[in-house]
């Protein structure tokens, strides 16, 4: 099934991720970090304000000519995907058919698909299956991956930074992460890596970060 997945146009699987057998598999797995309802809503809150950063940070790239809405011509710069893969995704957001992904379209769109995105990322570092990135060579590829992501907007940034962050989030110390603990410092690289859209001049075509380029560096590095 993930062969099958991830050979699809990441677009159209992130609209169909979270129906799939080993979403329901992850899920049963997600504890509250140490048994604290506390700590987990707090984890969430956090996570979901790096969420509406990255949407914010995305819409503005696009809209062009700030007039709060996208046309196709500008949508298609979020990703560098194939025009008629992107103008599929177009229409599935667009969902009153006016030929224009609103903001609130595109809120509704990007917070389903970036959740889907951090639950197929993770999948991919579970090599073992277990629900946890608790090996460590799985640990190293999470640290490899936030690393080569978010490089570029830190220069100053290591992979012993990178391994310190995340492991920070191990609230309860079993030296493995579950999701609900990898999900806020892999945003935050996430958010660190996309272009700030007040200091772009936009002469690039697309975004210089996207959800495709992650996970095929992720896939390049499963591959060694």
């Amino acid at each position: 099934m993930k062969k099958i997945l991830l050979s699809i146009s990441l677009p159209i699987v992130l609209t169909s991720l979270l129906s799939c057998a080993n979403e329901n598999n992850l899920t049963n797995n997600i504890n509250p970090i140490g048994n604290n309802q506390t700590q987990t809503f707090a984890a969430k809150s956090e996570f979901d304000n790096l969420v509406q950063k990255m949407i914010d940070k995305r819409f503005t790239f696009a809209d062009k000519d700030k007039d709060k809405k996208l046309v196709f011509a500008e949508y298609k710069r979020l990703e560098s995907e194939p025009e008629d893969i992107m103008k599929m995704r177009f229409d599935s957001v667009d969902k009153n058919k006016d030929s224009i992904v609103s903001y609130d379209e595109f809120v509704t769109d990007e917070s389903r698909s970036s959740n889907g995105f951090l639950k197929l990322m993770f999948e991919m570092l579970d090599k073992d299956k277990s629900a946890y990135i608790d090996q460590e060579t799985e640990i190293d590829m999470v640290v490899e991956i936030g690393y080569i992501t978010a490089k570029s907007s830190d220069p100053k940034l290591t992979r012993a930074d990178v391994r310190n962050f995340h492991l920070s989030y191990d609230t309860n110390k079993d030296k493995k992460l579950n999701f609900t603990e990898y999900q806020v410092p892999a945003m935050t690289y996430i958010v660190m890596a996309s272009v700030d859209p007040y200091k772009n001049s936009f002469k690039g075509s697309v975004n210089l970060i996207s959800f495709s380029s992650i996970v095929n560096n992720l896939k390049n590095l499963l591959k060694k």
